[in-house]
């Protein structure tokens, strides 16, 4: 209170001046801060880099060392593999041309002896449509008898609701006529 103006006017100039050096050391302190964590999060995503880089050089070397593996024990196997599958090829070959040659003796036999009047294809056509048209009749046969079922199940069903209203009727009826005051 006991202070001149210039007094006042030099004390306030020095809080500012105090409050803008505290201001930028705040300022400055908070870049120090956020340069040390950009620094940390550098080092920490270097070493992760590191590490990740490791498994996965770790990973490939593993991997390298099963092909070479499996490939050392695939070329043994191959070799007995495909004597095998070659014996194994020949075998249903030979199946195929028996079949081949069987099928071809009974077209051959069908027209030498006259059974054949239609090729055997056709034949084959046809009997394959009748078991399509035979399967369908059984399931029209089959979803008919559901139907009849399901309407027996339901008619059951009203008959002994009917039967069940006409009972409370009838029990109701033959109290009826009750006199409740007896004799007078």
């Amino acid at each position: 209170y006991a202070m001149t103006q210039e007094e006042k006017e030099s004390m306030a100039k020095q809080r500012k001046q105090k409050e803008n050096i505290e201001r930028k050391q705040k300022e400055i302190r908070s870049k120090m801060e956020e340069a040390k964590k950009e620094e940390a999060n550098d080092a920490f995503q270097a070493w992760l880099w590191k590490k990740r880089e490791d498994m996965r050089r770790k990973r490939d070397e593993e991997a390298k060392n099963q092909d070479e593996e499996k490939r050392s024990n695939v070329s043994d196997l191959e070799e007995e593999d495909a004597e095998a599958a070659y014996s194994e090829w020949v075998k249903i070959k030979r199946r195929q041309k028996n079949k081949e040659k069987q099928i071809e003796q009974l077209k051959q036999r069908e027209i030498n002896e006259g059974w054949s009047t239609r090729p055997r294809e056709q034949c084959n056509q046809a009997f394959k449509e009748w078991l399509k048209k035979k399967k369908q009749d059984q399931q029209n046969i089959e979803k008919e008898e559901k139907q009849k079922a399901r309407v027996h199940r339901l008619l059951a069903r009203r008959c002994r609701r009917s039967m069940a209203l006409a009972r409370a009727i009838n029990v109701s009826q033959s109290f009826r006529y009750v006199d409740y005051y007896g004799y007078r």
